[in-house]
């Protein structure tokens, strides 16, 4: 957290962006999603379910579940990176299996059948 006294600058590891329509987007999640992904294609069944936490976009869970994964969970405590998510899930017809939660690390994550994680990110 960045403390108001100090007048030097925050320090940025990356520069967030916006696309068109004004979805905030990382120039490092969309580097970094096909690693990943292969990763999780070895390391896991495709039935395999997967939680996302600091989602941001969502990239990593939409990912997942558009290559075979039957259902991620996306979680983040920005409000505006949980809308992002869902966006992208209803933009890639993945809302179905891809559910969006503001939550801190597991707040949203209730202990159930439902809820045991093949890939925690």
């Amino acid at each position: 957290m960045h403390d108001e006294s100090d007048k030097s600058p925050p320090v940025a590891l990356e520069q967030r962006g916006q696309d068109a329509d004004l979805r905030m987007f990382s120039p490092s999640a969309a580097r970094n999603a096909a690693p990943i992904l292969a990763v999780l294609k070895q390391a896991l069944p495709v039935q395999g379910m997967v939680l996302e936490i600091g989602c941001g976009t969502g990239l990593i869970s939409t990912y997942a579940v558009l290559n075979g994964f039957d259902r991620s969970l996306a979680m983040d405590i920005n409000p505006e990176a949980v809308k992002n998510a869902k966006l992208n899930a209803l933009l890639h017809g993945i809302e179905h299996k891809m559910t969006s939660y503001v939550s801190d690390i597991f707040g949203a994550v209730k202990p159930d059948a439902d809820n045991r994680f093949d890939a925690i990110f």
